[in-house]
């Protein structure tokens, strides 16, 4: 039995790759930190590396303290660039955005 409409088509419309890693350390009841790491190949030659962890401090029920770093680096475009040496492979990567922030929370009872 035979599935599909019509012929196959050998070109793809869109051919992207995404990898997306996300560790999570909760060192105690109060501390824990956060990182993901998302690389992007949109098969067009760009590519970008999203770096961003995150450390939470909980002392109390309703107060918390966020630290956050965000890091997004992208590619020049290099079509067809299969070059295997680390250095050449990532020389010329251009910071896109970087964010810092803290947010600190306090629940005030009246």
């Amino acid at each position: 039995m035979k599935f599909g409409c019509g012929p196959k088509v050998s070109n793809a419309l869109f051919k992207q790759n995404i990898g997306r890693e996300r560790t999570t350390l909760q060192f105690n009841r109060f501390w824990s930190v956060r990182s993901v790491t998302e690389y992007n190949n949109n098969g067009g030659g760009r590519r970008r590396l999203g770096l961003s962890q995150l450390v939470t401090y909980l002392p109390s029920p309703n107060t918390a303290v966020y630290v956050s770093y965000n890091n997004l680096l992208a590619s020049p475009l290099s079509f067809g660039n299969r070059t295997n040496d680390f250095e050449e492979r990532f020389a010329g990567w251009n910071r896109q955005r970087h964010v810092f922030f803290i947010k600190l929370t306090y629940n005030v009872q009246i």
